[in-house]
């Protein structure tokens, strides 16, 4: 009786390792994502500030624009992959 135990509490220990590391993987990524967008903000605020036209101002949207474009694609892709894993799950 006592190996059951003590086999039971190793898996879930081992069991709570393997989720800790999903999480940091998990966090690791939604952070660099998040400092991609701030980045992006960045970069769009000091163009605005330094924009006298309304030329520049459109040329501002423009190029924030195209830099976000492919950030939008990756999150689009990453939320129809967890999209289409939930629908095997079910």
């Amino acid at each position: 009786m006592k190996w059951i135990v003590t086999i039971l509490i190793a898996v879930s220990f081992n069991s709570f390792a393997e989720d800790a590391n999903k999480v940091q993987e998990r966090k690791a990524k939604v952070l660099k994502s998040i400092d991609a967008r701030i980045k992006a903000l960045g970069e769009l605020k000091s163009c605005i500030s330094s924009a006298s036209k309304k030329e520049e101002l459109k040329a501002c949207r423009k190029k924030h624009k195209s830099a976000m474009k492919p950030l939008r694609t990756e999150m689009k892709q990453r939320r129809e992959k967890r999209k289409a894993k939930k629908e095997m799950d079910q």
